[in-house]
């Protein structure tokens, strides 16, 4: 096997596990979503000062963009299901809570509030332009749904 015959095969093995691995239910979504707060929790817990904070700036970046694709691609998923419920189970929402406390104590430290709104700065860009691109969205589908008026 050449060295190319090899990074294609790598190539396939690594897309075949992402794409098996994507969520396909609610429960899949909650269970992802789960993960990656504790993970998030788990480095927040690490930090007790505004030095600390300022040199996990590139962490908690990473953290708010893996959230924000996640919420994109689990509203896509309900904007194509929307039947399934949307209950959030109790887990998620301890978790979640638990998340919200630790980003309150980071904002309570000196220059906290601005280092943490910079780190999700490009979080909240890509979630603005794609709830903006849903409602543009909705906008279209109703205006080509309007009857036309008898004139």
């Amino acid at each position: 096997m050449n060295l190319y015959s090899k990074a294609l095969f790598i190539s396939v093995v690594i897309l075949t596990l992402f794409t098996s691995c994507a969520p396909t239910t609610s429960k899949d979504y909650q269970t992802q979503a789960c993960v990656l707060m504790k993970a998030f929790v788990k480095d927040l817990k690490k930090i007790h000062d505004p030095r600390q904070l300022k040199k996990k700036q590139k962490v908690l970046k990473k953290h708010f963009n893996c959230l924000t694709i996640l919420m994109m691609d689990y509203r896509s998923f309900f904007e194509k299901h929307p039947e399934l419920d949307k209950e959030q189970s109790l887990k998620l929402q301890q978790i979640a809570y638990t998340l919200k406390c630790e980003l309150y104590r980071l904002y309570q430290l000196d220059g906290g509030l601005s280092l943490i709104e910079e780190a999700q700065k490009d979080a909240y860009v890509k979630l603005g332009l794609f709830e903006h691109s849903l409602s543009n969205t909705k906008i279209d589908l109703y205006k080509s749904n309007k009857p036309l008026s008898k004139g």
